[in-house]
């Protein structure tokens, strides 16, 4: 287990806050944030929201990458996306055609393996050790 942080790590690779990599939040927050995308499409138009949860190019032979979101190949009415921070670890997923989501959120450098564990468990989907076999690649 990880110490409470109670501030902004500006060390290391990341010396400013920016939306590429420096997003704190918590998992009520980011959940609230999930149910806005996944009800409202966060405001965005339809075009907008659209060209977001659509595939832009293939990240790898699994895995599609929209607009900020990873898509599974195998089914793409599924977004997702992680984070690490240090050691706190995050993963959160939604499907925007049932609507069903989960946001993760551990301070522990094994919270991705135990993500997708618990996601693999708890869905009847085929695609998470694609997603995992991606951040592990992406982390490395």
């Amino acid at each position: 287990m990880l110490e409470f942080r109670n501030h902004i790590d500006l060390s290391g690779d990341a010396p400013e806050p920016n939306a590429a990599w420096s997003l704190y939040s918590g998992a009520r927050d980011y959940g609230k944030f999930m149910l806005e995308m996944l009800n409202e499409h966060g405001h965005l138009s339809p075009e907008s929201f659209g060209e977001m949860v659509k595939p832009q190019n293939q990240a790898t032979a699994s895995i599609l990458w929209g607009l900020g979101w990873g898509i599974p190949e195998k089914d793409q009415n599924v977004i997702w996306h992680w984070g690490d921070n240090g050691g706190y670890r995050s993963l959160a997923a939604m499907d925007i055609k049932t609507k069903d989501g989960a946001c993760i959120f551990c301070n522990s450098y094994g919270g991705i393996d135990l993500s997708i564990d618990f996601l693999d468990s708890i869905t009847d989907s085929s695609f998470w050790p694609d997603v995992a076999e991606f951040i592990e690649g992406a982390e490395e």
